[in-house]
């Protein structure tokens, strides 16, 4: 009798023991799910949830994670689930081995893209293998024939590179049916230093940019964005990916 109390003791404790543990997993699980916050932004230009096919899509998100980014990718499906599009950044130093990141990208879109409703998906990793995905739709548009268009963007002397501080030449060949309203040239960064233009407003047909800008004070890598806008509101954006500040 004595050893079957026994036996019924220990087999409820085994139970409550394994509950126990059950729950202390479940918390983990839960808690995990929390390690990683993804927040997007922006998905087109000002959030604009709209991007041209042959042109790029602009993408930014604050990333955390408390045991460190390991991987961040990015994937474009179309309304029938296919991925169109796939960019993996985690070779990049600035969004690997942080906490947080600042995630700022700009993704080519194949000119070949139909026009329509796709999803964005930016997938996190952290450095204990948890992973988390946000997700948000846009809308790709066919492109504008009557558009800005650049060519010959230059910053500098072409090796994207200047010192902190140094004045450069930024030169690019531009052509517009409707006349210009700005010209925009902006350093991305960690912070945003933009140079607005106003003394080509009002310029039609085909034209050479050069103009002198002071770089930032601030080292480190940068895109250089090149943005043309019209008087009816149609923009166009060259880019210079990797400039960096030394």
């Amino acid at each position: 009798m004595k050893t079957r109390k026994f036996i019924g003791a220990l087999a409820l404790a085994i139970m409550c023991t394994c509950a126990i543990s059950s729950c202390k997993d479940d918390n983990n699980n839960h808690e995990n799910n929390h390690d990683i916050s993804i927040k997007l932004e922006e998905v087109g230009l000002e959030n604009s949830k709209e991007a041209v096919a042959g042109s790029d899509l602009h993408v930014e998100a604050e990333v955390i994670a408390l045991a460190k980014i390991k991987a961040v990718k990015v994937e474009i499906a179309d309304a029938g689930n296919k991925v169109q599009v796939a960019a993996d950044y985690s070779d990049h130093p600035q969004y690997v081995n942080v906490i947080n990141a600042t995630f700022h990208e700009h993704i080519d879109l194949p000119g070949t893209l139909p026009a329509g409703n796709y999803t964005l998906r930016m997938t996190v990793t952290d450095m204990k293998g948890n992973s988390k995905t946000e997700s948000t739709q846009f809308r790709v548009t066919a492109p504008d024939p009557d558009a800005p268009r650049i060519s010959g963007l230059l910053i500098g002397t072409g090796t994207n590179k200047a010192k902190a501080g140094e004045k450069v030449k930024v030169k690019a060949g531009v052509t517009v049916k409707s006349a210009v309203k700005e010209i925009e040239v902006e350093f991305h960064g960690k912070k945003e230093y933009p140079f607005t233009f106003d003394a080509y407003k009002g310029r039609t047909g085909s034209f050479n940019f050069e103009e002198e800008v002071t770089v930032p004070a601030e080292k480190g890598e940068y895109h250089v964005h090149f943005t043309v806008t019209d008087k009816d509101g149609r923009t166009k954006t060259g880019e210079v990916e990797g400039f960096v500040i030394e």
